[in-house]
C-alpha cells in the first residue's frame, strides 16, 4: 500500500467517535486484537487466523491475532503486538501501527476488545510460522474481495439493531466480533481513503456499496439539487448509475459517508454514485450556492 494511503487511514482513526457499550462487568476486562493490513503480490489485503482446536473457546473460528491484556502490557497496542508475535511470529518491529479503532465488547459483555490497526507490508502467508497451540492456519483476503457484495451476507450483530456482513470462506466464515471489527474498519477507513484518492475527472472502479449497508440518508441530508455534471463515471455495481459530462443530475440524498443518491435526468436512471457533492462541484468549478436547489 502506498504511504499516502496509510497516512489517510491514520487520520481516519484519529477522528473515530467513542462508541459506548453497556458492559456486564465494571470495569470490564481488557483485550486487544491486531487487524493486520498487508499486501500479497502487491494487492492490498488483510491477514486472518483460524483458531486452534486446542483453545478453550471459539475453536476453529476465523479471527484476528489477539488476546487478553497482561499485567506487563503497557497499553492496548502493546497487548496486540505481543499476542501477534506469540500467535504468528511477526515481531512488533515489522508492524507499522496506524492507530486504534473503537472498542467493542466480547459476546458476554464482560471484556472490552480494542482493535489495533497495523500494516505488515508485503507478505507471503505460506511462509508465516504460526503457533500450532493457538492457530490452526492463516490466510489472506484482498480488500477488494471483502468489499464486493457478492462475497458476503447480512447478519444481525448480537442483541443489537446493528447488521454486519458475514463472509463465507470455504467451510468456515468470518462473523461475529471479527466481522464487526473488519466491517467497521472497511466502512470508516478504507472507503473514505479510496474516495479521497479518486481522480474526480476520470472514470474509476471500486466497490462503494459497503457503506450503503442500509441506504437510508440522514434526514438533514435529504435534498433536491439540480446539477450539470462535469465528471465521467461508469457504473460498476447494480445499484450504481453511470454519469457523464453534460448530464443533468437531480441530487436527492446525501448519505452519512458523503456519497450521493441521484436521478440522472439525461438517461432517466436513478442510483448511487461513489462521489461526494464537493467533488461534483469542484469538477464543475462551481460553489454550493450556485447550484439549482429545487
Amino acid at each position: 500500500m502506498q504511504q499516502k494511503s496509510l497516512e489517510l487511514i491514520k487520520q481516519s482513526l484519529k477522528s473515530r467517535p467513542v462508541v459506548k457499550w453497556k458492559y456486564a462487568k465494571q470495569p470490564p476486562n481488557r483485550a486487544s486484537v491486531l487487524l493486520p493490513l498487508c499486501t500479497v503480490n502487491e494487492k492490498p489485503s488483510i491477514l486472518f487466523t483460524i483458531r486452534s482446536g486446542n483453545l478453550r473457546s471459539h475453536t476453529g473460528e476465523v479471527s484476528f491475532p489477539g488476546g487478553k491484556q497482561d499485567k506487563e502490557d503497557v497499553d492496548d497496542i502493546d497487548t496486540a503486538l505481543r499476542e501477534t508475535f506469540e500467535e504468528i511470529a511477526i515481531h512488533r518491529d515489522k508492524i507499522q501501527v496506524l492507530g486504534v479503532d473503537s472498542s467493542v465488547p466480547n459476546y458476554n459483555m464482560t471484556t472490552q476488545v480494542t482493535p489495533v490497526i497495523g500494516y505488515l507490508g508485503e507478505i507471503d502467508p505460506r511462509k508465516i510460522v504460526y503457533s500450532k497451540d493457538e492457530v490452526q492456519s492463516v490466510f489472506t483476503l484482498e480488500i477488494d474481495y471483502l468489499l464486493n457484495p457478492k462475497h458476503y451476507n447480512w447478519d444481525d450483530f448480537r442483541r443489537t439493531n446493528l447488521r454486519v456482513p458475514s463472509w463465507p470462506i470455504a467451510d468456515n466464515r468470518i462473523w461475529g466480533l471479527t466481522a464487526y471489527v473488519l466491517w467497521k474498519f472497511l466502512q470508516e477507513s478504507i472507503l473514505p481513503m479510496k474516495a479521497s484518492l479518486l481522480p474526480i475527472t476520470t472514470s474509476h472502479n471500486f466497490p462503494m456499496e459497503s457503506v450503503l449497508q442500509q441506504p437510508q440518508p440522514l434526514d438533514k441530508h435529504t435534498m433536491q439539487i439540480q446539477h450539470i455534471c462535469n465528471i465521467d463515471y461508469e457504473a460498476d455495481l447494480d445499484d450504481e448509475i453511470s454519469i457523464h459530462k453534460g448530464d443533468v443530475l437531480l441530487i436527492q440524498k446525501e448519505l452519512s459517508n458523503g456519497y450521493l443518491y441521484c436521478h440522472n435526468q439525461t438517461t432517466n436512471q436513478s442510483g448511487y454514485i461513489p462521489i461526494t457533492k464537493q467533488q461534483l462541484y469542484e469538477a464543475a468549478g462551481v460553489k454550493d450556492d450556485k447550484c439549482n436547489y429545487l
